[in-house]
């Protein structure tokens, strides 16, 4: 039985795996089919947030920035490396399509520069989990 890649739609520029097309052939699956498509899952799923809730809060906004890739089926995160995650093209995107944007993003994990930098292209206000912090 085949290991379905229960990560392929998150739209991140690497998901960590491989499947075989119709011909055999390997290919990496990627996030780019959804940059090519304005990220238009992105769009939506924000959309119908916004239907229900006034604020959207984004947990582990840093992995919009970087993310760390295990390979799929890794028993453990030991062989995982930073991948660059869609950065402000989302968000830029998203903007486009539905506006403004009350989003808070959470300030958990590795709070790298650049984290702190496309939290402040995006304009969203970051947010500490008390409970981590303490």
């Amino acid at each position: 039985m085949k290991k379905e890649n229960p990560l392929k739609w998150l739209g991140f520029r690497l998901i960590i795996s491989v499947q075989l097309d119709n011909y055999g052939e390997i290919r990496f699956i990627t996030g780019q089919k959804l940059k090519e498509t304005n990220y238009s899952w992105w769009v939506e799923r924000v959309r119908a947030n916004l239907s229900t809730c006034d604020i959207i809060r984004i947990d582990h906004f840093r992995g919009f920035e970087a993310y760390w890739a295990v390979p799929y089926g890794d028993d453990t995160a030991i062989n995982g490396q930073w991948e660059p995650g869609p950065g402000i093209d989302l968000f830029n995107a998203i903007k486009s399509q539905l506006g403004e944007l009350p989003i808070i993003a959470e300030d958990l994990g590795l709070m790298t520069q650049g984290v702190i930098d496309l939290r402040e292209a995006t304009g969203f206000p970051g947010m500490k989990n008390f409970r981590i912090c303490i």
